[in-house]
């Protein structure tokens, strides 16, 4: 996965809150995957009204459950591949940094540089790939003391389906 969108917010905050600046300007048609952790009727609202489409697991013990594809699911594990790809950068995983904005503009640095890579091992655009558009967000704890939460909005996925 590609990231398109990072955020940073409070550790003790929840991955939602991140969600409602992150999954705004979405395309007509977009598939947008969350966790079980993201099954907000909010949420869903705000995708849907930008013509985009939830893919969110419901909850248990839901009175209304929402349409769930457990095939476009599969996909998320792209979102936890950028995770652990950013993790190899050394500043990130050890969490040296004393401020947010400075953690937050290593993480950038490095999608930046997961970008620069993907740009020069292959075609130069997504839709050469047969990747779909569809858009992924969750979030990682930051290793340091600052109490962080890191979360990105990722594009790609596998091919059309």
């Amino acid at each position: 996965g590609l990231p398109i969108r990072l955020a940073l917010s409070e550790g003790q905050a929840h991955d939602i809150t991140a969600a409602r600046d992150l999954l705004t300007g979405l395309a007509r048609g977009q598939l947008i995957l969350a966790d079980k952790a993201c099954d907000a009727a909010w949420l869903r609202r705000q995708i849907e009204q930008q013509g985009a489409v939830p893919n969110i697991p419901n909850r248990a013990g839901k009175k209304w459950q929402s349409c769930f594809s457990k095939t476009l699911y599969k996909d998320r594990n792209l979102v936890e591949r950028f995770f652990n790809k950013i993790k190899f950068f050394r500043r990130i995983a050890t969490g040296y940094d004393k401020l947010g904005s400075t953690y937050l503009a290593m993480v950038k640095q490095a999608a930046i540089r997961i970008w620069l890579r993907f740009n020069e091992s292959g075609p130069w655009s997504l839709g050469q790939l047969g990747l779909n558009s569809s858009a992924k967000i969750t979030s990682m704890d930051s290793p340091s003391s600052l109490s962080l939460r890191l979360a990105a909005l990722i594009i790609g996925g596998g091919p059309q389906r």
